[in-house]
């Protein structure tokens, strides 16, 4: 085959694939605009509210991390047991790392959490590292996905936003 249409077809392979993994469309205005998900995830301590969301937390409502794209120290330490997945702030490094397969984090110059992009449903990984900690399987369905819990830690802003967002008619605006 010539090298051209090799290298294009390459390329055009290489753009698909990030623009099905990271690609959201715009999707912050609801995520972290609206809902404001970013701020439960952060937590209080790290410039968001309520506790903040663990890596234990994200992986039991059925996250997944994509072990390949985790930096290589903070692997080596996860795999010593030395990642304390009960800290909100392992999941802004993970984030960070674009390692939780489907969430874009977007962080400002101080490091901050400010918005995510999500579109967690169509990827998963193999566990070969744990349960929910692998590497990426894209096209395979997430099954342990529970998006109700992802919505309710959303919940933690402490005025029932997200629920009111989620249950309100479409078209209408929020009126407190």
């Amino acid at each position: 085959m010539d090298a051209a249409v090799t290298e294009t077809a390459r390329q055009m392979l290489a753009e698909g694939r990030r623009v099905f993994r990271y690609e959201t469309f715009g999707d912050e205005a609801y995520w972290g605009e609206t809902l404001k998900l970013h701020r439960a995830i952060a937590g209080a301590t790290l410039g968001g509210v309520g506790p903040g969301v663990s890596p234990k937390t994200a992986l039991s409502v059925g996250l997944k991390v994509d072990v390949d794209a985790v930096p290589p120290a903070v692997a080596t330490a996860l795999k010593a047991g030395r990642v304390d997945l009960n800290d909100p702030a392992s999941t802004l490094v993970l984030l960070k790392a674009n390692a939780v397969v489907g969430v874009t984090g977007h962080f400002d110059a101080q490091g901050t959490l400010t918005s995510l992009g999500v579109r967690v449903c169509h990827s998963t990984v193999d566990d070969s590292l744990a349960p929910g900690i692998g590497h990426r399987q894209d096209g395979w369905a997430n099954r342990e996905l529970n998006v109700g819990a992802i919505v309710d830690v959303g919940r933690r802003l402490g005025d029932d936003l997200v629920l009111e967002c989620l249950c309100r008619e479409p078209g209408t605006e929020r009126t407190r």
